[in-house]
């Protein structure tokens, strides 16, 4: 299968997703994107980065990703490796939903960032 079958074959499982009607048109724009950043993918091991994007938190998502891609290149420097934003690769104004989805499907790893304010946590008791 090519990465343009594949790429055809996840936007077809996606079906419509709330709010998002997938003309032929968006599977064409969307399939475009995806092409354009597939190579990313194609012999490398990637890792996609997931936690808030917010302009104060960004930074730290952005620390992940970078440690994550040298620590894999420093333990395997034969071996691609690839840490990802999802605005690294699309464009995710418009049709957030499923282009979530095509990079959850080629990604190798999906890393989540969580972080906790203390300052709003109650003990209740």
């Amino acid at each position: 299968m090519t990465n343009d079958d594949a790429t055809r074959a996840v936007i077809d499982k996606l079906g419509d997703q709330p709010g998002e009607t997938l003309t032929p048109e968006r599977v064409e724009a969307i399939q475009t994107a995806m092409h354009e950043g597939l190579g990313r993918f194609i012999n490398n091991t990637s890792y996609f980065v997931l936690g808030s994007y917010g302009e104060e938190k960004r930074p730290r998502l952005e620390a992940v990703r970078d440690q994550l891609a040298s620590d894999a290149a420093a333990s395997d420097p034969d071996n691609g490796a690839d840490a990802f934003l999802m605005d690294d690769v699309l464009d995710v104004s418009v049709f957030f939903t499923s282009k979530f989805k095509l990079l959850v499907s080629y990604a190798d790893h999906i890393v989540g960032v969580y972080e906790i304010s203390y300052s709003k946590i109650r003990y209740i008791g």
